[in-house]
């Protein structure tokens, strides 16, 4: 009987295995970024509704208090500051409360000088916590009454935290949203939007405007290199002025239209 030759099969490139190989790859990293940005915003909502729980514990208390007084707007600004008070007492590193109206930005302000990061990846309460919270810069500091207070805060997927601040870029949102709301310990404060632009984080070496490294204007030169790089950068007109004197808050988060990108909102303190 004559032998049959066995011949071997070359194995050439299976292109529908490594297509199907891509595939569940994406959809896997696609589940997880799905999975990741689902429990972000749990996290997120459970630190609100903790929030809201104490904040109407808080209100309940004080508001026998400003109807028996028939509180005029001061007073009234003096209640809602106090309804923060028990975040204050809660957790000392609370520097305020930021609020702007008809959003979801209302959230406390934290400030650890001696490790700037550490609610980067913590909630209020000091669990992890992906969306993090607030941060005052170390170089912003309120007793003194600095020129410019830097608020950083996470652009987050779920639309929690600074995510919101985008919104900035129509005008039409700015119209609707044009004040800005700061809670201290001491004080209520009140800004208004001054100019929304796009930037960067720098290197070292470039020889550019810093909107980041602005804290006090020791001199009017100091105030106008500021105030002239902020309205040239702004996406519109805001129709709100400043001068030499006036104090500032800058809202600051993450963006891709470049590396290390940044979207920025100013606001300017009115007059008490």
């Amino acid at each position: 009987m004559r032998k049959k030759t066995v011949r071997k099969k070359r194995r050439g490139i299976s292109w529908d295995k490594i297509l199907f190989g891509l595939g569940a790859g994406l959809l896997i990293v696609y589940g997880c970024l799905q999975y990741k940005t689902i429990r972000d915003l749990e996290d997120y909502k459970k630190t609100i509704v903790r929030f809201e729980e104490l904040k109407e514990y808080e209100v309940e208390e004080q508001q026998e208090t400003v109807i028996k007084t028939e509180a005029d707007s001061e007073e009234m600004e003096d209640a809602i500051a106090v309804s923060y008070q028990k975040f204050f007492d809660m957790n000392k590193d609370m520097i305020g409360w930021l609020k702007i109206p008809g959003t979801e930005i209302d959230y406390p302000v934290m400030q650890t000088p001696e490790d700037e990061e550490y609610y980067l990846r913590r909630n209020f309460f000091g669990e992890k916590d992906n969306n993090g919270t607030l941060i005052l810069d170390t170089d912003s500091d309120i007793t003194k009454t600095s020129n410019n207070l830097i608020i950083h805060g996470h652009n987050m997927k779920s639309g929690a935290m600074f995510a919101g601040l985008v919104d900035y870029e129509k005008e039409e949102f700015l119209k609707e949203h044009s004040q800005i709301e700061f809670y201290t310990k001491d004080e209520a404060r009140t800004y208004e939007v001054v100019a929304v632009f796009r930037s960067k984080v720098y290197t070292v070496e470039d020889k550019v405007f810093k909107y980041y490294q602005f804290f006090e204007a020791k001199t009017p030169e100091e105030f106008d290199t500021f105030y002239n790089n902020i309205k040239a950068l702004s996406l519109y007109d805001t129709g709100v002025t400043a001068e030499y004197g006036d104090e500032f808050i800058t809202l600051s988060t993450c963006v891709y239209h470049t590396t290390n990108g940044r979207f920025v909102v100013v606001g300017r303190r009115m007059s008490d």
